[in-house]
């Protein structure tokens, strides 16, 4: 049980982080669309 909760906690710290890096990108290329007043 214990190995079961820590793997699945291991794995939703990765979903996590790998949002966070999703949401930091779409906000990079949002910016950079902004600076060239694409949008």
């Amino acid at each position: 049980m214990k190995i079961t909760n820590t793997l699945n906690e291991e794995n939703e710290k990765n979903e996590t982080n790998s949002n966070a890096l999703k949401c930091r990108r779409m906000n990079c290329i949002i910016n950079s669309l902004e600076m060239m007043s694409v949008l």
